[in-house]
């Protein structure tokens, strides 16, 4: 839609007709709003209505320009508000995905992209920068602080915790909590 703004823009700058101007005007300060829906009232300087006020009052094609400029600035910056919110919760459904699914060794990057919804570098790349933890880092932690708690709070053997907290072999197991824990 933006493009098609800017192409009729350049159409009237080229033109140069005042009356052809008035129309225009007219019709983006319908359009614009119309377009927009109930985003209008945050996207438009001024609301809806005071973006129509100060499109009629435009003598210069600049302007208008300037007022559809500021709105499609709004309208980029609420854009990356929206895709940081996606990234962000992308990033907690692939936390829940680990929390409900710590014991199982088939757990991977892979797995849990495929849930998510997203590649897995991406999701790499993602937790890492959203986090400041590699994400397979951050499910080892997870498995070694649960080991933690069933090695001190329970009867089972430690095979049997390596196993439940989702370890891929006893060895793996050893090495990990020795490094972790020293």
């Amino acid at each position: 839609a933006l493009r098609q703004v800017a192409a009729f823009a350049a159409a009237l700058r080229a033109a140069a007709d005042a009356d052809l101007f008035r129309y225009a005007v007219s019709t983006l300060g319908r359009r614009i709003p119309e377009l927009l829906g109930a985003d209008a009232e945050t996207l438009l300087p001024g609301g809806a209505d005071g973006y129509r006020a100060a499109l009629s009052r435009s003598e210069r094609l600049s302007e208008a320009e300037d007022l559809l400029r500021s709105a499609a600035g709004r309208l980029k910056e609420r854009g990356g508000l929206h895709a940081e919110r996606r990234q962000r919760d992308a990033v907690e459904r692939a936390k829940a995905i680990i929390e409900d699914r710590i014991s199982d060794h088939a757990l991977s990057t892979a797995a849990i992209a495929a849930e998510v919804g997203l590649s897995a570098s991406y999701l790499r790349d993602l937790f890492k920068r959203l986090e400041g933890v590699a994400l397979l880092e951050y499910v080892g932690s997870r498995r070694l602080e649960l080991a933690m708690r069933l090695l001190s709070g329970s009867d089972a053997s430690v095979r049997e915790i390596c196993d439940r907290a989702g370890f891929i072999n006893y060895s793996y197991f050893f090495t990990y909590f020795k490094k972790a824990t020293g």
